[in-house]
């Protein structure tokens, strides 16, 4: 079945990007954009349901536990964006060309799930970028540099995508962009006929030859005699010519060093055939983390970077007695039954070729299972005591194996090879041993528990940025800064020279190979974590500066561990949080009565936060375009039949502001004005004919907005 066809339109900040999407909104007869659900809230300028939809917490909350959303995200720790499946679904079915805006990694993640036309836009270069940022007036000097960083970060993804448009003129790049995706929606549509002519071709040699085949497998099988560790039907060759690494050659890892004994390296066709097919980017993946009070005071925390923390791991964790002097005394567990001698490859494997120092010592077991369709290929977990002084003082870890994909992706027909899924199982073991190498020596040697980062030392030695890196899962698993450890230490040690974030991030140097292998000497107590709060300044407007219409509210803010939001306050009372810098909000004075008031942005790092706080005065021309109203109390009747020869009126007048005053006419002939807003009048008809008269009384404001009302009186 043909997956469904979505453009997808990514850019860097300057680039013109929404813009253009804004003029494929001008066609709904050809795109049906669509729109991601938030439950951030609406900001200045923003359109509801075009922008995006949106939601309340609990709202979003509903949709993820009735798997009403296809994807979904939370960004920078605090609001989550997300499209729904029904909402794609309607979009599909409308036969128009559906149209996201993503960002580059979420561009990947739809790849994998939509056939995907994906196309970049981009500016002519970072200073007319920059320029276009100046001109709209929201980026402070510090938000300018952080948009440049962001800036060269995107830009490394463009090679990713189908296409590429250069902005440089608005008018040409819209009519490019809507070539370009005129052509890739002919191209999907060749290609969909082409794949339904060869399924067509496939079924009849299926229907044809699948008895022959089948014969010539089993006898295959029969006339080999492998001493491998696999279970049954997955083990097998594969002499089809497979295409030669696309990995350069200088990005090779070093693996000649002193502390490394080189062998057993896979093999050049295992390598070869592994780095064909490399193990699938983990989903669904999120740090689990639990503490719990331990009677003499301290605290134990266990941290699993697979997700839900099993019963069995933990308790294996927790009871291992052995005492581990090498590698090869780590206990292992196979609780499949079908990989009995694995145990003993991966632990040679472990010691001859991985990297490893004293926390080899806590390594308390290695566990091969069939966890399913779970989205991870290996799960770390460990487990660190904090003394009441707050000292980590032990730390033990163990490793869990995931032989699900192995048996049903990697090592199945053409895929398969002598050996493969022992190979598989050692490059997702050199990756998990990488946390436990890491963390350990994080936590021990550092003292620096679950949530905070490395030193800094790695990320300028790597280099990494700590905007576009988290300790945890909220920007995703690729760029979790402990899985991209993980991955360098795999790189750099395993043999296969697969680093799975290489496109983002590049490969380590040989300094952060250097680092790697010195990062046990450390003495444990040069290092002390101490999580220091923001430091956040208003940069616009002034103190004492009065303001009128609307007017920027800006700050800029600094964290050592990264910067959550910073939200924005006018008499305390919350007008917008920014998680994103430059941290901004426009905010309309006109709302607001004329007098002093205090403006405040709080800037969080998810633990602490702090405040810079300005006073203003709001000083606005008042503009008064609402009319006052005016009634007759009495009498009540209208028409009035007249009784007498005089008739006695109460009238009143109301305003937004003041009345300034109300006019009396007798047939539409002004006869007396009051500057008064409440009016008791006595009207004589004596010596008038029978008759009917009008009376009306019209009032006025300062601004001379008027209204009337008018009585009848019939005098018999």
């Amino acid at each position: 079945m043909s997956k469904p066809f979505v453009v997808i339109i990514s850019g860097v900040a300057g680039s013109g990007k929404d813009t253009l999407i804004e003029e494929l909104w001008s066609h709904p007869e050809l795109f049906e954009v669509a729109v991601s659900y938030t439950d951030r809230p609406i900001r200045p300028g923003e359109i509801e349901d075009k922008n995006y939809h949106y939601i309340s917490k609990t709202e979003f909350d509903t949709g993820i536990r009735k798997k009403e959303f296809v994807e979904w995200e939370t960004v920078r720790g605090e609001y989550r964006y997300g499209r729904k499946k029904a909402d794609l679904k309607r979009a599909f079915r409308s036969g128009k060309t559906v149209i996201m805006s993503a960002e580059p990694l979420g561009m990947l993640k739809f790849k994998k799930i939509y056939d995907v036309a994906s196309i970049f836009i981009m500016p002519p270069s970072l200073d007319v970028a920059i320029e276009r940022l100046k001109k709209r007036g929201n980026d402070t000097a510090d938000g300018l540099k952080n948009r440049t960083d962001r800036y060269r970060l995107e830009m490394s993804y463009k090679n990713r995508y189908d296409r590429v448009i250069i902005n440089d003129d608005l008018e040409t790049a819209q009519k490019e962009l809507l070539h370009v995706i005129k052509e890739e929606k002919e191209n999907h549509q060749r290609l969909h006929a082409t794949r339904k002519a060869i399924f067509g071709l496939v079924a009849i040699f299926l229907l044809t030859g699948s008895a022959y085949a089948y014969n010539y497998s089993i006898r295959q099988e029969q006339a080999k005699n492998i001493a491998v560790a696999f279970p049954p039907g997955v083990s097998g060759s594969d002499t089809d010519d497979q295409p030669d690494s696309d990995q350069p050659e200088s990005d090779q890892p070093d693996t000649d060093s002193a502390a490394v004994t080189p062998s057993p390296l896979p093999s050049a066709e295992a390598k070869k055939k592994v780095t064909t097919t490399p193990p699938k980017t983990p989903t669904n993946e999120e740090v689990a983390a639990t503490t719990t009070k331990n009677s003499d005071g301290s605290t134990t925390t266990t941290v699993s970077t697979g997700g839900v923390i099993s019963q069995t791991e933990l308790n294996t964790l927790q009871n291992s007695t052995a005492i581990i002097s090498s590698p090869l005394n780590i206990p292992y567990i196979d609780q499949t039954g079908s990989y009995g001698d694995l145990g003993t490859i991966l632990k040679n494997y472990l010691n001859s070729t991985l990297k490893w120092q004293s926390e080899i010592s806590e390594m308390r077991g290695i566990i091969v299972e069939n966890a399913g369709a779970t989205g991870w290929n290996g799960q770390y977990l460990g487990s660190y005591i904090t003394s009441s002084s707050g000292k980590i003082s032990s730390a033990e870890g163990i490793i869990v194996l995931n032989t699900y994909y192995i048996e049903t992706q990697y090592c199945t027909g053409s895929n398969n090879f002598d050996g493969c899924p022992n190979e598989y199982a050692k490059l997702v073991l050199s990756h998990e041993y990488g946390h436990h190498y890491t963390l350990y020596h994080k936590w021990l040697d550092w003292n620096l528990g679950n949530g905070v980062r490395f030193p800094d030392s790695y990320y300028s030695i790597r280099p990494l940025t700590k905007l576009t890196t988290a300790p945890d899962y909220s920007l995703g698993w690729s760029n979790c800064d402990a899985e991209i450890i993980a991955e360098d230490y795999s790189y750099l040690y395993s043999g296969y020279g697969l680093q799975a974030m290489h496109s983002t991030y590049g490969y380590p140097s040989a300094a952060t190979k250097s680092w790697l292998d010195n990062i046990g000497s450390v003495v444990p107590t040069t290092i002390v974590p101490v999580n220091t709060a923001p430091i956040i300044t208003i940069t616009s407007p002034s103190n004492g500066a009065t303001l009128s219409g609307s007017v920027d509210f800006t700050a800029t803010a600094t964290d050592d561990v990264g910067v959550a939001n910073v939200s924005f306050y006018i008499n305390d009372n919350l007008i917008v949080a920014d998680t994103s810098s430059p941290y901004s909000t426009t905010l309309s004075t006109t709302g607001y009565q004329n007098g002093d008031y205090v403006l405040k942005a709080v800037a969080s790092d998810g633990s602490l936060s702090s405040t810079s706080s300005i006073t203003v005065h709001f000083a606005n021309t008042i503009v008064d375009a609402t009319d006052p109203t005016i009634s007759i109390l009495s009498p009540t009747d209208n028409p009035y039949t007249l009784t007498g020869t005089s008739l006695n009126m109460s009238i009143v007048a109301t305003d937004n502001i003041a009345v300034d005053r109300i006019e009396f006419y007798f047939n539409d002939s002004l006869q007396k004005s009051w500057s008064v807003s409440t009016l008791n009048l006595k009207v004589s008809f004596r010596g008038l004919s029978a008759g009917t008269y009008t009376l009306t009384f019209k009032a006025y404001d300062a601004a001379g907005n008027s209204s009337d009302t008018k009585m009848t009186v019939v005098k018999p």
